[in-house]
């Protein structure tokens, strides 16, 4: 599927809201209910990156890099913030917290060509819009702490949103370099 959320009032809640736009969703189906999805996971890994160095935290007018494919890091927005200066391409994790928006006046403004490339994660975004034309190639995770179904989102400008296995490699690596968990170190190889 598409979108693959934890309850059915969230799979009538997408399907009405995406009305006829329903269509631009690949995937069979398109919204699925997954009663074994919980977002505790997720937020026990935020929880303990967010108190981590070598994490950036990005507020304001930002101009600096947001990783490489060789060196992908870990970006935590929690207030508003604006990339600037041609950030073409990002890799890694990007965690947006409380509200997140995609457009020029939210938490978040993407609003240029921004791809990111990775795991992309809206931790209680109750607004999440997408009106730039920012692209993210990998996973997005859209969840909240709270035990609440007011979640609103709006991806009808010209965001792109591409599922990338691929990508998801940046996501550990970032994880792995920060964490430490790279438990493995090869030393030689024979065939």
């Amino acid at each position: 599927p598409a979108i693959a959320v934890s309850t059915e009032a969230g799979v009538d809640k997408i399907i009405s809201g995406a009305g006829s736009r329903i269509s631009n969703l690949s995937g069979q189906p398109p919204v699925v209910h997954d009663p074994t999805l919980s977002y505790e996971p997720v937020d026990e890994l935020i929880a303990r990156l967010s108190q981590t160095d070598g994490v950036q935290h990005l507020s304001g007018n930002y101009r600096g890099d947001l990783g490489t494919p060789d060196n992908p890091g870990i970006f935590f927005v929690d207030r508003q913030t604006r990339l600037n200066g041609g950030i073409g391409e990002g890799y890694g994790i990007l965690v947006v917290r409380s509200n997140g928006e995609l457009e020029q006046e939210g938490v978040l403004d993407l609003s240029g060509n921004v791809q990111f490339h990775g795991l992309v994660i809206f931790e209680n975004a109750f607004n999440l819009i997408g009106r730039g034309t920012p692209r993210i190639f990998g996973s997005l995770l859209v969840g909240n702490t709270k035990n609440t179904l007011d979640l609103n989102v709006d991806l009808s400008g010209n965001i792109r949103i591409q599922y990338d296995s691929a990508a998801r490699r940046f996501a550990e690596l970032a994880s792995e370099q920060v964490l430490n968990q790279n438990r493995y170190r090869r030393i030689t190889t024979f065939e």
